[in-house]
C-alpha cells in the first residue's frame, strides 16, 4: 500500500503534487493477444493487480490517395496503347513494303508474258502483225429497199444493206454470214409484202466500207402483191436473226439469194391482208363495171 496503484509512486510524508495520469491508447479489437505480449515481453510477466504503462499502438499504414492510383493507371494505360500502335503501325508498313514489291514484280513478268505471247504469234503466222482475234458479225444489218423486179413468176429484190458491226483491225467491215435470217417487207401502212427465210452461210455479205447491195428472190409463196404496185420509197425491210423456215430453199437465177418458205398460218394471214388492200386498191378502177356483167375472176376466204 506504500505506492500508487494508478501511477506507481511511492507515497511519502510530505504530499505531492497530482501527476496526470496517462490515458492509454485503444488497443484495436483485430490484435488484442499481439499488444499483450508487447507489453509482457517490455515489462516481464503480469502480475495480478500490475497494471501495464501505456503502450502507443502504431496506427495502420494510409492507403493512397485515390486520385494517384488513378493516374498511375491511366499513365501505364496509356503507355500501353501507345505501345501497340507503334507495334501496328510498323507491321503495316512492312506489309505494304511487300505488297508493293510482289505487285511490281507481278506487273513486269506480266509485261513480260504478254511480249514473249506476242512475240510467239508473230512467229507462228509469220507475219509482222499479230494474229486477228476478231468476232464474227452476228448482228442484223440494216436494210432499205432499192428497187424490185421479177424472174419469171419470182419477185426479186435489190436491197441496200449497213452493217452494225464494228470494222475489223485492218479497218474492214466484218462479213454477215448468219443462216436462218427472216427478211420482211411491210408497205407504208405496216402490211408484210414479202417475207422468206435465208441463209447468208452460203453466200455471205461483203460490206465495201459500212454498206453492201444484195438481190433476194421471193417465190409465189412468199410474196402477196405484184412487183410493179410495190412503192420502193415507202417500203421497210426488216431482217430478224434466229429464225426457222419450212421447207428448203429453191435455186434463184444469177446473184440473187433464195430462201425458204414462212409459217404456213403466216403466209395465209399475209395473203388474205394483200387481197383485201387490192380490193381497196382497185375499187375506183373496178366501178365502171358496176352495170355491167362481168365474168368473176377469182375470190378467197380464210376457211
Amino acid at each position: 500500500m506504500r505506492f500508487c496503484q494508478q501511477c506507481g509512486a511511492e507515497l511519502s510524508a510530505s504530499p505531492q503534487p497530482a501527476q496526470p495520469v496517462p490515458t492509454a491508447q485503444p488497443v484495436p479489437a483485430a490484435q488484442p493477444y499481439q499488444a499483450v505480449q508487447q507489453y509482457a515481453g517490455q515489462y516481464g510477466a503480469a502480475q495480478p493487480g500490475a497494471v501495464f504503462p501505456p503502450q502507443a499502438v502504431q496506427p495502420p499504414a494510409q492507403p493512397s490517395r485515390p486520385g494517384e492510383s488513378a493516374g498511375k493507371g491511366k499513365k501505364k494505360t496509356a503507355l500501353i496503347v501507345g505501345i501497340i500502335i507503334a507495334v501496328l503501325v510498323v507491321a503495316l508498313a512492312a506489309g505494304f513494303g511487300v505488297w508493293w514489291f510482289m505487285l511490281r514484280d507481278s506487273g513486269t513478268q506480266s509485261a513480260q508474258t504478254q511480249s514473249t505471247s506476242q512475240q510467239s504469234g508473230k512467229t507462228k503466222s509469220g507475219d509482222s502483225k499479230a494474229a486477228k482475234d476478231d468476232k464474227p458479225c452476228t448482228a442484223a444489218p440494216d436494210a432499205e429497199l432499192s428497187s424490185v423486179d421479177h424472174s419469171d413468176a419470182n419477185l426479186v429484190a435489190q436491197l441496200q444493206l449497213t452493217s452494225n458491226c464494228a470494222s475489223t483491225k485492218d479497218g474492214d467491215t466484218a462479213e454477215f454470214k448468219e443462216s436462218d435470217v427472216k427478211v420482211s417487207i411491210k408497205d407504208d401502212e405496216g402490211n408484210v409484202i414479202a417475207s422468206a427465210v435465208f441463209d447468208f452461210s452460203k453466200q455471205p455479205v461483203k460490206f465495201n466500207g459500212e454498206t453492201a447491195n444484195v438481190a433476194l428472190e421471193f417465190t409465189t409463196r412468199q410474196y402477196w402483191r405484184p412487183y410493179d404496185q410495190i412503192e420502193t420509197g415507202s417500203a421497210e425491210v426488216i431482217l430478224q436473226t434466229g429464225q426457222s423456215g419450212t421447207g428448203e430453199a429453191g435455186s434463184a437465177d444469177g446473184d440473187a439469194l433464195a430462201g425458204s418458205d414462212i409459217d404456213s398460218e403466216d403466209a395465209e394471214r399475209y395473203a388474205q391482208l394483200a387481197l383485201s388492200w387490192q380490193l381497196k386498191h382497185d375499187e375506183s378502177a373496178a366501178s365502171r363495171f358496176y352495170t355491167t356483167y362481168t365474168t368473176q375472176l377469182s375470190s378467197k376466204k380464210t376457211t
